[in-house]
């Protein structure tokens, strides 16, 4: 299908999946008629006059105060926005968007923000609206709730607070008395706990993801004493996937993350913050590709900056954000790390304090990186890219060229086209090469059911207007899920796949491939089914010692440089934050074989910081789990993350 609408290999296998999950939940109430929506982060060409939105300035003031009005109600009654009847957007973010734009206009920064339309099939679907705004990224297909109908709660308002902390994770044990004052006040003052969009239903189009608790809600919830059964409770009501109804395990990430960055410690910085918290949903954690989270995330980025405004626009909001994908143009290019940094100048710009802490990524010694160069005298290379059996999720390999500057400084971008890729796969099965032509796939795309089990795209270059970083094209390399999901999904074979790179003729080339993370977030698993599992590049290690202590290194074409998260390379003074792992043995200090590397081409060339975390005979840091009393560890960057983000709080 020639005409088929193509974002980037990530979404399409998006689309195939989630599409046929959905049309498999009980709940669906009319098959394959039901119109999907997906999200678009757009920028308004057509921006109402600043004395329509001026009163959006003060919403705790005029607009919440009026339970009777619709928040959706009244931004439509504005004098050019009549065309958003035909969207759906959620409130808060529609909110954030128009006061950013109303408080950084001056310095260049348009009016954004989420909205949701019918799934696009063709390419003129997706471009009906080019007249209306921007489309800056497009994320996964989702069953949007066009029923419900939500009002913005007036948060109480603390003027003597000078630090608000924050984080975004799975599995946030909210009830949990590490996160309290004396045990029975809960310090959160707002916890939004997503989960993916309800079913369509006749009324107006606000768009509902989860539900939002307040410092009331969470204290009466405490005084129930029944944790686990609140949360079973909760993640009934929440989630469609019975999968997600049972309570969270004992050893959550985002538990730990919240006690290593704000729980309750003698004299310790963070310890009596008031915080405010985003749980993401299930899917992102199953998935840690990014492909499901990274709208979900940008939105609860922009919903803690909103609510921290409402609280005290004078505080500084510490968020953290321990959650990481791999693959990237790693230049601060991607878009949630580049619309991250957007807000954060934007707020900085307002006057509002706002800094984010990411974990740096685990991925060292992984064999996820390589780099390959391409000669006259050495014109081809085999890279072997193992794929496990069993694993219910896709695997996604990058591949990108090094450019250089006229100062001989490196960075990612598009393959030439002097180079052919090819894909073959295990045993005598098939191959396919990758398309010449930007913006298409080999084999072509086809709507609906794809009978295809792996495929090569070729991801078009991206330009944006107002200072937003462009994004190169690069090539994307995908297989099916080893393990059978549904019987409309293929199902591709596991085992040994050869990548084929060859040179036709010219100048050297450098190559770079990247393995997209496609495992399941630490402590998530448990009783949700298999998750996703990690594919490799085939390589070797030798044994090396780093300061007095023997480790292990990759053996070329292998590297460990460019291993950081691709969420990490955004920079902006001093309110973007990484965090790298150390290990204590004995009186040394090293870096831990698993904490990630930076490279030459990247944006960014160390952590911010580096914490403690590991031991010479011991991993990770204690930490409360999910329920009060409970104990798990935490190791990795996200430990790192987690200690950097109260060191912040001070």
């Amino acid at each position: 299908m020639s005409d088929y609408f193509f974002w980037d290999g990530y979404l399409h296998w998006a689309r195939i999946i989630e599409r046929d999950r959905l049309l498999r939940l009980p709940e669906f109430p009319g098959g394959e008629d039901v119109p999907l929506h997906e999200p678009l982060f757009v920028r308004f060409k057509n921006v109402p006059a600043v004395e329509d939105l001026q009163q959006f300035l003060d919403p705790g003031r005029d607009i919440l105060d009026n339970p009777e009005r619709s928040l959706r109600e009244f931004i439509l009654s504005i004098n050019g926005f009549e065309f958003l009847e035909d969207f759906a957007f959620t409130l808060e973010d529609a909110l954030f968007g128009i006061q950013s734009y109303l408080l950084c206009k001056d310095v260049g920064h348009p009016l954004e923000f989420f909205v949701y339309r019918p799934l696009a099939v063709t390419k003129a679907d997706h471009k009906k609206d080019d007249h209306l705004f921007e489309i800056i990224d497009v994320g996964a297909p989702t069953l949007a709730d066009l029923q419900k109908r939500i009002h913005l709660e007036r948060p109480e308002f603390h003027v003597g607070r000078p630090v608000i902390g924050a984080l975004i994770d799975n599995d946030i044990g909210f009830l949990n008395q590490r996160l309290t004052r004396d045990g029975s006040e809960t310090r959160i003052q707002a916890i939004w706990l997503q989960a993916r969009e309800r079913l369509p239903g006749p009324g107006k189009k606000v768009m509902v993801i989860g539900e939002t608790l307040t410092n009331e809600d969470i204290n009466s919830l405490i005084k129930r004493g029944d944790e686990r059964g609140v949360y079973r409770e909760t993640n009934t009501r929440l989630h469609l996937d019975e999968r997600f109804h049972r309570p969270p395990p004992v050893d959550a990430h985002g538990s730990a993350v919240a006690d290593l960055a704000f729980g309750a410690e003698p004299d310790a910085p963070g310890s009596n913050l008031p915080l405010l918290a985003v749980q993401l949903p299930p899917e992102a954690a199953l998935d840690t590709s990014g492909t499901i989270s990274e709208s979900y995330i940008v939105q609860a980025f922009r919903w803690l900056c909103m609510r921290a405004r409402l609280i005290n626009p004078n505080s500084k909001l510490v968020v953290n954000l321990s959650y990481g994908a791999l693959a990237g143009q790693k230049d601060g290019g991607k878009f949630l790390e580049s619309q991250i940094q957007r807000d954060i100048k934007c707020s900085h710009h307002a006057g509002q304090d706002v800094q984010i802490v990411y974990a740096f990524g685990n991925s060292r010694n992984q064999r996820q990186v390589a780099r390959v160069e391409l000669t006259p005298e050495l014109p081809s290379a085999t890279l072997t890219w193992q794929i496990p059996p069993d694993n219910p999720v896709p695997s996604f390999v990058e591949i990108r060229a090094v450019g250089r500057t006229c100062d001989r400084q490196e960075y990612l971008t598009e393959v030439p086209e002097a180079v052919t890729v090819r894909m073959h796969e295990p045993g005598s099965g098939g191959s396919v090469g990758a398309p010449r032509r930007r913006g298409a796939a080999s084999p072509p795309l086809a709507d609906g059911y794809d009978p295809q089990s792996y495929r090569i795209y070729k991801v078009k270059p991206r330009s944006f207007e107002h200072s937003r970083p462009d994004q190169p094209g690069y090539l994307t390399i995908s297989a099916a899920p080893t393990r059978s999901i549904s019987p409309r999904i293929p199902v591709a074979a596991a085992g040994d796949w050869q990548i084929e790179l060859e040179m036709e003729e010219g100048q050297a080339i450098d190559l770079v491939v990247q393995i997209q993370r496609g495992d399941t977030a630490p402590g998530f698993g448990a009783g949700y089914g298999p998750g996703g599992r990690q594919s490799t590049l085939e390589g070797t290690y030798i044994d090396t010692v780093q300061d007095g202590f023997r480790t292990r290194d990759v053996v070329e074409p292998l590297t460990n440089d460019g291993t950081q998260s691709a969420y990490t390379t955004a920079i902006f003074q001093e309110q973007i934050h990484t965090a790298g792992a150390l290990r204590k043995a004995y009186a040394v200090t090293t870096e831990t074989d698993y904490s990630a590397h930076v490279a030459s081409w990247a944006n960014v060339k160390e952590p911010r910081r580096k914490e403690d975390v590991d031991g010479i005979t011991t991993r990770g840091h204690a930490a409360a789990g999910a329920y009060t009393r409970s104990i798990t560890r935490l190791s990795g960057t996200s430990a790192a993350a987690a200690l950097m983000t109260r060191h912040l709080t001070k």
